[in-house]
């Protein structure tokens, strides 16, 4: 009789196993043309959106555990449907223990590009800009401030930016955890419409206003917003790194 008790514990065990892997993903058909990287792409992009993907999900042997095959999977398949060329990846979840719970889920964070397509002339008969060779475009990192949710904070703030025209496109990250994307227009030394979108760790959105300095050497802004806590507002000054 123990014998065959342990037979059935070692049968249910096997199950469990097998229940606790999130089931492989299909690619779509076009989702395989979709590139994906760390970096902003380099050239004439526009962003179409944040795209979020998750594979797995629950906790302990209650979950199905994901992976990043099937993470990247749903990434791109979301991706085709935006439209989109490019990813660019801005966090990587793996399953993780939450409390007293093992989180099953694999997560990927990322914001999709799509190419601005347009004739030799451009959309207004104009010689297109050059990308990549002047402008705002590189990595600036400097020191940010303000206050979120009546408490004051300081913290290192770095930008990674890509100029298409007068178009700027990039992300953000901070020492405090924190970071997403950036849009914005530049006109005539100043970026207007400038537009920050948090996507860790937790949804928020900004407005605000830049100051070009130094020929680009140099950004400074501020702006208002909030996030999932509440209110915060904030100013920096960034430096273009080397």
């Amino acid at each position: 009789m123990r014998d065959v008790a342990n037979v059935i514990a070692l049968v249910v065990l096997s199950i469990v196993a097998v229940g606790c892997t999130a089931a492989e993903v299909l690619v779509a058909t076009d989702a395989s043309r979709i590139q994906t990287g760390t970096e902003p792409p380099v050239g004439a992009y526009e962003q179409v959106g944040v795209v979020t993907a998750t594979h797995g999900g629950g906790c302990g042997l209650y979950g199905r555990r994901g992976n990043y095959e099937g993470a990247d999977a749903l990434l791109r398949n979301k991706a085709t449907k935006l439209g989109a060329d490019y990813v660019q990846i801005l966090r990587l979840t793996e399953p993780r223990l939450e409390g007293i719970c093992m989180s099953q889920a694999f997560v990927i964070d990322g914001m999709a590009y799509r190419i601005i397509r347009q004739g030799p002339g451009g959309p207004s008969g104009q010689p297109t800009p050059s990308v990549g060779t002047s402008g705002l475009d590189g990595t600036y990192t400097g020191d940010i401030a303000g206050n979120a949710r009546g408490q004051r904070f300081a913290m290192r703030v770095t930008f990674t930016i890509v100029q298409s025209g007068d178009q700027l496109a990039g992300t953000w990250n901070t020492t405090g955890g924190t970071s997403g994307t950036v849009i914005g227009v530049l006109e005539r030394g100043r970026v207007t419409d400038f537009r920050a979108r948090q996507v860790n760790p937790c949804a928020g959105e900004f407005v605000g206003a830049l100051v070009v300095d130094g020929n680009g050497a140099v950004l400074r802004g501020q702006y208002a917003g909030s996030d999932c806590g509440g209110a915060v507002t904030a100013s920096f000054e960034a430096v273009r790194q080397p």
